[in-house]
C-alpha cells in the first residue's frame, strides 16, 4: 500500500518534525495562561500589563506571517521553518528567566514571531512535499501536534504547579521541542516545488526522489512541476495575484475560511448571571461548595481576585479551614454537566473540521508562483481577527453578556456553512499544478462544488 501511495518513511519523518510546530502553538497558548497566574503576583502585573503580556505575540505574529511570505519564496521554506525554532527558543527561554514585565513582552514578541512564521511557512512545506493521494493526511500532521500540545499543556500545568517558581519551568520546556525541530531539519530536504521553481533542476529531483518510494513514477510527477514552473514563469506580486480571477476567488475563498476559524475558536464558558460581572465572584459555604447556598459578592482585585471585598469570604482563615470557598466567575451547577457535554461536542467537531481545515487548504488552493504570499496574507486574516477579538472580548460580554456572544458566533457560523457549501470545491486528489482550475469559474454556484478535476 505504502509502495503504490509513493509514501516512505523519510517523507512521514521530515512531516513529523515540520509538524513540531503545531506542538509548539498550542502548548504556548495553554501553558502561558497558566504561567499568568503566578506571573501577575511574583512581578506584579496590573491588569493592563496582563493584557499586554496576553496579547502582545499578535502583532510579532502578524509582522511574521506577512514577513513569512516573502522570505519563504526568497531563501525556502525550510529556512523559514527553521527561524521560526530559534525565534521560539529565543522567546521561551527569556520568558522562563523574566525578572521584569519588560522582560516577559519582548520574550512574547519572539514567542509570537516564531508562530507567525511557522503557521505560516508548515502548511505549505507539507503540502509541497507530500504525495498527492495522501497529501490531506500528510497536512493534517502539523494539527495532530497542535492537539497534542493542548493536551500536554494542561498536564506540565499541573505538574509544575505546586513547585517552586513552578512557572519557569513550565515557559522554558517548550523550547525542547523547538531545539529537537532546528537539530534534525538540517537533515530533511528542502521543498522540491521551490527548488525547481529556483532553477535548481538537480536538487528538485534529488528532494522530491527522497522523499518517495522507489517504483512510484516521480518522473511524470516532476514533469508536471517543471510544466507548471515554466507556464508562470515570470509571475508573482501582488498586482498579479489581484489581476488572474483564479488567484483572486481562491484568495477570497481562503480568507473567508480564517475568518472563520478565528471566529469559531473564540469560545468562552458562562455559568451564571454573576460572571456577567468581571467584578464578581461566588462565595458558598463548604470546602466543595453549594450552589444553592451561594451569594453572588464582589471581589478583591488587590488579592487578585483569590477573596471577596466583604462577608465570610473576605475572611482568609475561614477560606483556608474550607468553611467557605470563594469562586471568582464561576459557581457550582447541578446542570454543569451540559457544559461539559456541550464543550465536548464542540471541540470534537472543531478539530475535524474547521479547526485543521484553513491551514491545510490554504497550503495547497494557490498557484506555487503565489503560495508563500497568499498564504501569509490569508493567515494574516486570522492573526488580526483574532488580536481584535482579544480586545472586544470584554466590552462584548458587558454589553450583550455571554449569552448574546454565543447567538452571535452560532449565526455566523451558520453564515460560513451556508457559503462554503457553495464557494469552497473539493481538493481530495487533485494535484497541486492542478488547482487553479478549480476556481476558474464564478464563485458562487453548486457547479464549482461539484467540480472535479482529472490529475493529470
Amino acid at each position: 500500500m505504502a509502495e503504490k501511495s509513493g509514501i516512505n518513511a523519510h517523507l512521514v519523518v521530515t512531516a513529523l518534525l515540520a509538524s513540531i510546530c503545531g506542538f509548539v502553538s498550542s502548548y504556548e497558548t495553554i501553558v502561558f495562561a497558566a504561567c499568568l497566574l503566578y506571573i501577575r503576583e511574583e512581578l506584579c502585573l496590573s491588569t493592563k500589563w496582563i493584557q499586554i503580556v496576553a496579547s502582545i505575540m499578535y502583532v510579532t505574529g502578524i509582522l511574521g506571517n506577512l514577513a513569512a511570505g516573502q522570505v519563504a519564496d526568497l531563501l525556502g521554506r525550510k529556512f523559514v521553518i527553521m527561524s521560526s525554532s530559534v525565534s521560539h527558543i529565543i522567546g521561551a527561554l527569556v520568558v522562563a528567566s523574566s525578572y521584569t514585565r519588560t522582560q516577559v513582552v519582548v520574550g512574547r514578541l519572539f514567542i509570537g514571531l516564531s508562530i507567525g512564521l511557522s503557521t505560516m511557512c508548515v502548511p505549505i512545506y507539507l503540502s509541497e512535499i507530500s504525495v498527492t493521494a495522501v497529501r490531506g493526511s500528510i497536512t493534517l500532521f502539523y494539527y495532530f501536534f497542535y492537539g497534542v500540545g493542548f493536551a500536554v499543556g494542561p498536564l506540565v500545568g499541573g505538574g509544575f504547579a505546586t513547585v517552586t517558581k513552578g512557572w519557569r519551568y513550565m515557559a522554558a520546556i517548550g523550547s525542547f521541542m523547538s531545539l529537537v525541530q532546528f537539530i534534525f531539519f538540517f537533515f530533511v530536504p528542502e521543498s522540491p516545488r521551490w527548488l525547481i521553481s529556483k532553477g535548481r533542476m538537480e536538487e528538485g529531483k534529488k528532494a522530491l526522489l527522497s522523499l518517495r518510494s522507489e517504483d512510484y513514477p516521480s518522473s511524470t510527477e516532476l514533469d508536471a512541476i517543471k510544466a507548471d514552473v515554466n507556464a508562470n514563469a515570470g509571475k508573482g506580486g501582488l498586482v498579479q495575484i489581484f489581476k488572474l480571477p483564479s488567484v483572486r476567488r481562491a484568495l477570497l475563498v481562503g480568507a473567508l475560511l480564517h475568518m472563520s476559524q478565528a471566529l469559531t475558536a473564540f469560545f468562552t464558558i458562562m455559568c451564571a448571571e454573576c460572571t456577567f460581572s468581571g467584578k464578581c465572584g461566588f462565595c458558598f459555604s463548604g470546602g466543595l461548595g453549594n450552589h444553592e447556598d451561594a451569594a453572588c459578592v464582589l471581589a478583591n482585585s488587590a488579592d487578585y481576585y483569590n477573596t471577596a471585598l466583604s462577608g465570610p469570604c473576605s475572611n482568609v482563615t475561614l477560606l483556608d479551614d474550607d468553611v467557605y470557598t470563594f469562586a471568582y466567575k464561576w459557581c457550582p451547577h447541578p446542570d454543569a454537566w451540559l457544559i461539559i457535554f456541550g464543550l465536548s461536542i464542540f471541540f470534537f467537531f472543531y478539530f475535524i473540521g474547521i479547526g485543521p481545515l484553513p491551514w491545510t487548504i490554504n497550503g495547497e488552493i494557490f498557484p506555487g508562483w503565489a503560495r508563500a504570499l497568499c498564504v501569509s496574507l490569508t493567515n494574516t486574516v486570522n492573526w488580526t481577527f483574532c488580536l481584535a477579538l482579544s480586545f472586544i472580548f470584554l466590552t462584548l460580554i458587558e454589553r450583550i453578556f455571554k449569552h448574546g456572544l454565543f447567538y452571535i458566533l452560532t449565526g455566523i457560523n451558520s453564515m460560513f456553512l451556508v457559503m462554503f457549501f457553495f464557494i469552497l470545491p473539493e481538493t481530495k486528489g487533485i494535484n497541486l499544478e492542478d488547482m487553479k482550475t478549480l476556481f476558474s469559474m464564478p464563485l458562487g454556484t453548486v457547479r464549482l462544488k461539484k467540480t472535479r478535476v482529472t490529475p493529470t
